[in-house]
């Protein structure tokens, strides 16, 4: 319910910002943006890629935007063609339609930056979306989520807690409506580096003030190259005053689906709202932030109520929505041939252009389509113009007309349908996993004598044939300077990870490598000979979960992945305590678990702290070997 009750843009008092400069000296991305640096701009707005590119792309987006999300693959795209081969940087803004659930997820993505995992979090929160829903965000959930990407869960839910986080937010509002910004998402570009926007240019004429597909931005970032485009000149936004009330008459509309239509003044749009939900228009005069109509069709499961009242209708829905205490002040209306109840409202907010002071009027309508779903309307206007917005708000209500009810019904319960569920790997019958001080490798020593090979460096094309014998039990020597730590694989459960591993052991990749990665309470992470956690052996090896194994205890084998599930390589961690938000589920994929420390949970607590991003930072303990014995079943 906080989505829409205040999704008429962000009626919050906000500051103008100045220019996109980069503050913050570029660090490592990583997982899916290894090798990317990162930095941000002074007034906090996370930027992928090198700060000197002669193109700035900027997005407006909102993780709980359906088109956002599908607006991913083609952000990925670009950042692997022109940001990731420093043709341009990418700049994050988050857009806010009100205090809606993706508030939370924008300020746990900024308190996520500050400790330099804004992208990897970025990326994240829109698969919960996916996964879970355009409102699944919670504030725990937002934690949890850092959590599982190395993030000090402690100071994010300190940040997030605090707020501190909303001001940039607001700045990017603010920069949206400074720049003609109407829609999520939107890619802009700049040529001075994010201080005046432009939108792109549609070849057959006018602009996209929307998503821009990927050949346009190549044709554009070509034609930067070759020296064709200039900045656009810095102008000072100087506020016109526009009377939305200056129509003459009025004019139908009808939805493209032909599910309901209405009519709005002649001067006023209506369009689609999706950061809303997926039945959603919000009617508005032009250049107006104080104006407007939301309608927004819904199931009443997704009001947010603790319980659904006996009698369903407009008016003891809305009280159950806002209390008891506005009991006395609903009323009984009427539109589209649908019973409903609604109230009127004002609070206090400022005028986002000007900073004045401002009293807004809310009139909002709950009307019922059947037992399970309901058509709101929220009606904002300056409580000085309520005389002016009333035959806007009668016309539209008299003239609202749904075809058939039934249909419409039915496409709103297809529309919030629940996401397909990840599937549950078939269990392996007749394996069990093993705990700490258990198995066929407790007391397995390392053979004396024998030559540690050197490939730290070797790099392969692909991935080695399988080559294990079905007939044996894998145990792996990991020997460090506070002693050895004994592992039992787990080929049953993850054949394709034990066998590189195996074959990178006995290759000699791992030896004399860093424990690059060490968090307390967490993981100790290896495997890297770059020692920046962004290496590997140059292949991958697809993902490999099954819920005969789990992250429930200290010691789990687990390999580590970019945000492709598919992407793992040479790099494993080993667990410090149990961490469930790492196996498969709604919101994730998992990572594949391919062993158990059997041995040595006391020596891998003693290796040093370390966190390539910078907060915990030194050269790190040495992986000085990995053996590879083998043993009778």
């Amino acid at each position: 319910m906080r989505k829409f009750l205040a999704a008429l843009a962000a009626l919050i008092p906000l500051v103008l910002i100045g220019a996109l400069v980069s503050v913050a000296g570029p660090v490592q991305a990583e997982g899916g943006y290894s090798g990317i640096p990162q930095s941000r701009t002074e007034d906090g707005f996370p930027i992928l890629g090198n700060p000197s590119a002669q193109v700035t792309l900027v997005e407006f987006s909102n993780f709980s935007c359906p088109g956002c999300l599908s607006y991913t693959e083609n952000i990925k795209q670009i950042v692997d063609a022109h940001v990731r081969t420093d043709q341009a940087q990418f700049i994050f803004m988050p857009m806010i339609f009100g205090d809606d659930p993706s508030l939370v997820a924008a300020q746990g993505a900024l308190c996520a930056d500050k400790q330099d995992k804004f992208w990897d979090m970025h990326d994240a929160l829109f698969e919960i979306h996916r996964n879970l829903g355009a409102k699944a965000f919670t504030p725990e959930l937002v934690v949890e989520t850092a959590k599982t990407l190395g993030a000090d869960s402690e100071d994010l839910s300190a940040c997030l807690n605090s707020g501190e986080t909303r001001a940039i937010v607001q700045r990017s509002i603010t920069r949206a409506n400074m720049a003609g910004v109407q829609y999520t998402p939107t890619l802009m570009y700049s040529m001075d580096g994010g201080n005046t926007l432009q939108f792109f240019a549609r070849p057959e004429g006018g602009v996209y003030d929307s998503g821009v597909p990927v050949e346009v931005v190549a044709a554009t970032l070509e034609r930067a190259r070759a020296g064709q485009l200039t900045p656009a000149p810095t102008v000072t936004p100087t506020p016109i005053p526009v009377d939305p009330y200056a129509y003459k008459s009025f004019v139908a509309w009808k939805s493209v689906d032909g599910l309901l239509s209405y009519e709005i003044p002649d001067t006023w749009e209506s369009r689609l709202s999706p950061q809303n939900g997926p039945i959603s228009y919000v009617v508005s005069p032009p250049q107006s932030e104080t104006s407007g109509i939301l309608i927004l069709a819904l199931p009443i499961a997704e009001l947010g109520l603790a319980a659904v009242p006996e009698e369903v209708t407009g008016q003891t829905l809305l009280q159950a929505i806002l209390g008891d205490q506005f009991a006395s002040q609903i009323r009984a209306v009427e539109a589209g041939g649908l019973k409903g109840g609604a109230l009127r409202q004002t609070f206090d907010s400022t005028d986002r252009v000007t900073g004045a002071a401002i009293t807004i009027e809310r009139d909002l309508w709950v009307l019922v389509i059947d037992s399970q779903n309901v058509l709101i309307l929220q009606v904002i206007n300056l409580i000085q113009d309520s005389d002016k917005m009333l035959p806007i708000k009668e016309r539209l209500a008299a003239t609202l007309t749904i075809p058939d009810a039934q249909t419409f019904a039915g496409a709103i319960t297809t529309a919030f349908l629940p996401p397909t569920p990840i599937p549950s790997p078939t269990p392996v019958t007749g394996f069990t996993p093993v705990k700490t001080g258990e198995g066929k490798c407790v007391g397995v020593k390392a053979p004396e004598g024998v030559e540690l090979p050197d490939g730290k460096s070797k790099q392969f094309d692909k991935a080695p044939e399988l080559n294990l014998n079905s007939a044996k039990i894998y145990c792996a020597i990991l020997s460090t300077k506070d002693g050895q730590i004994v592992i039992q694989l787990y080929p049953e459960v993850a054949p394709l990870h034990v066998n590189s591993f195996v074959f990178l052991a006995r290759e000699g990749f791992y030896n004399g490598i860093t424990w690059h990665r060490v968090i307390t309470d967490f993981v100790a992470q290896t495997g890297d000979p770059s020692g920046t956690g962004s290496g590997g052996p140059g292949y991958e090896i697809p993902l490999e979960v099954n819920p005969v194994v789990r992250y429930d205890q200290e010691g789990v084998l687990g390999m580590a992945r970019t945000n492709d599930p598919n992407s793992a390589g040479s790099q494993f961690f080993i667990t410090y305590a149990a961490l469930p938000n790492l196996d498969a589920s709604s919101i994730s994929a998992g990572y594949t678990i391919f062993g158990q420390v059997v041995e040595g949970m006391d020596v891998t607590r003693k290796i040093t702290p370390r966190d390539p991003s910078g907060a915990v930072s030194g050269e790190g303990d040495t992986l000085i070997s990995v053996v590879i014995v083998e043993v009778d079943k």
